[in-house]
């Protein structure tokens, strides 16, 4: 007799994998796009999830750019700044390290703005696919 319930999926899960640790010295620094005033240290990429660690110098702007098909969360570890958006760049979002998230849903062109007294470095997580910073105009 099976006694298998067609909705029971402990034969699907995959019980090998195991939790991996990826220590900072392993985090690999990436090339910039032109004129970027950022440092990104990429911890984790398989494809759909990018991670990485992203600091910013103090009184530097981003180009305008956008992340195509990745949905895009920011927790700033230290500073703070003004994220603009919308037609023309005239929304904006100021953000600060008090535990606060900015999620930046896929193809939203924007840039980002130190306008504090240090760098402002930020744990970035991207969730989607294709390239991940294509550069943009407003």
């Amino acid at each position: 007799m099976n006694t298998t319930n067609s909705t029971d999926n402990t034969n699907s899960a995959t019980v090998s994998q195991a939790p991996i640790l990826i220590p900072p010295e392993a985090f690999s620094t990436l090339p910039e796009p032109p004129n970027a005033p950022f440092v990104r240290k990429q911890c984790f990429d398989d494809g759909h999830l990018w991670m990485g660690v992203v600091t910013t110098e103090v009184g530097a702007t981003s180009p305008w750019h956008h992340h195509g098909e990745y949905d895009t969360l920011v927790y700033a570890l230290e500073g703070e700044g003004t994220l603009e958006f919308g037609e023309g760049g005239r929304q904006s979002i100021r953000f600060q390290a008090d535990g606060s998230v900015v999620m930046i849903p896929k193809g939203v062109v924007h840039r980002e703005i130190n306008t504090g007294s240090v760098p402002n470095k930020a744990l970035v997580v991207r969730v989607g696919e294709g390239q991940s910073v294509i550069p943009a105009s407003i």
